[in-house]
């Protein structure tokens, strides 16, 4: 999605604080890790899983452990049209290597 196409997608759903989405969705497309898990999740509360995807596995290659955790999860509640238990476990296997808390819970 091109930046005029999310600032049209933030007023069409209404979505506060507009610039600083913006900003977020910029430093994302960037390679801003932080930026693409906090777009990504703003994607995941309104249901445009293909984006959500794309930017949780961007940053999951780049070894973010929060996009892991975040994209097993999504895995796990088989979002969108993709689910795979063996995907979400792999994903928080790689997390709690990485030492995320959350993700180390699921696994026990």
């Amino acid at each position: 999605m091109e930046q005029s196409q999310f600032r049209k997608w933030l007023k069409q759903h209404e979505i506060e604080h507009e610039e600083k989405w913006l900003e977020q969705f910029i430093s994302a497309c960037n390679g801003d890790e932080q930026a693409m898990v906090n777009t990504a999740l703003l994607y995941k509360e309104y249901g445009q899983y293909d984006e959500m995807y794309g930017l949780l596995c961007k940053a999951s290659e780049q070894q973010n452990r929060e996009a892991m955790y975040e994209l097993g999860n999504c895995y796990f509640e088989e979002l969108g049209e993709k689910g795979s238990e063996q995907q979400a476990f792999l994903l928080y296997k790689s997390a709690a290597h990485l030492g995320h808390p959350d993700a180390m819970n699921n696994l026990a």
